[in-house]
């Protein structure tokens, strides 16, 4: 009898609860694919449904980058929120994340990169199948934004992997506030801007605001090889055609939108 009136007792104290909780998470849902269908409207993107985890697609220097949430990288039942678009270099592998994701890129080759930057050599771990070209990559300016994004987490972990032509950012919580979700990805792509410009070879600035090119670089409004006009973005560095800076009237590079530029010759094309 004493275990029957338990049971009459449980069930609906466990009905109840699993309703309660079936409640928050459709809410919790519905207010991330509001948040999502915000932010494609803001930056003319798509927001797509997929199931339980909504993305949302923008345009990103000729190629599509994602933005979206998921059950975990290989731990199923890690929540995470990312960011990821084409790389062009398919042969590089890197991952520079916080302890609490660091070593989920299942990849053999890659070795321990340190920047020389000792205080964030200690805070995240990084490692490369190059680790010359890493080190140069991540400069004075990138090491600052990594740790902008990572403290803009709210103690949640970041990561950074590049693999199989694939770059991700990776944020180990899922973000359902579209103020939240907004600065993941200004942040995140402000971040792989950097790494970007960095990957441009051969742009020698000096003093004088001038710039020689010796090698061919891509403009991010037409996609095409920029010829002997050029134009370079003041404050993220980016090149750009003059007809397309002109046409567009400031920087291409995504939530950068700056207005101002220097001029540059490109040698290479104007030698023919």
């Amino acid at each position: 009898m004493n275990i029957l009136r338990l049971i009459l007792v449980t069930i609906p104290v466990l009905l109840t609860g699993g309703i309660v909780a079936l409640i928050g998470w459709i809410y919790r849902l519905n207010t991330q694919g509001r948040a999502m269908e915000a932010l494609a409207r803001k930056y003319h993107g798509i927001a797509l449904s997929r199931g339980f985890h909504p993305q949302v697609q923008f345009p990103y220097f000729g190629n599509t980058c994602t933005l979206g949430t998921r059950s975990g990288w290989t731990d199923p039942v890690r929540r995470q929120t990312f960011l990821k678009f084409p790389w062009p270099n398919g042969k590089l592998a890197l991952e520079l994340a916080a302890p609490a994701l660091a070593g989920r890129l299942n990849r053999t080759g890659l070795i321990p990169a340190p920047t020389g930057d000792h205080e964030f050599d200690r805070e995240f771990a990084l490692r490369s199948t190059d680790s010359l070209q890493t080190k140069q990559w991540l400069d004075e300016n990138f090491r600052w934004r990594f740790r902008e994004l990572s403290r803009s987490a709210g103690g949640a972990p970041i990561a950074l992997r590049i693999d199989r032509g694939l770059l991700t950012i990776v944020r180990g919580s899922w973000i359902d506030n579209l103020a939240e979700l907004d600065d993941f990805l200004r942040l995140g792509l402000q971040l792989v801007d950097q790494l970007k410009v960095a990957e441009v070879r051969g742009i020698e600035f000096v003093q004088t605001e001038q710039a020689t090119v010796l090698d061919d670089v891509i403009c991010p409004v037409c996609s095409e090889r920029i010829g002997a006009e050029m134009v370079v973005c003041q404050r993220c560095r980016t090149p750009h055609c003059r007809e397309c800076w002109e046409y567009n009237t400031h920087c291409a590079t995504f939530a950068c939108g700056e207005k101002r530029f220097f001029t540059t010759v490109n040698q290479k094309s104007s030698a023919g």
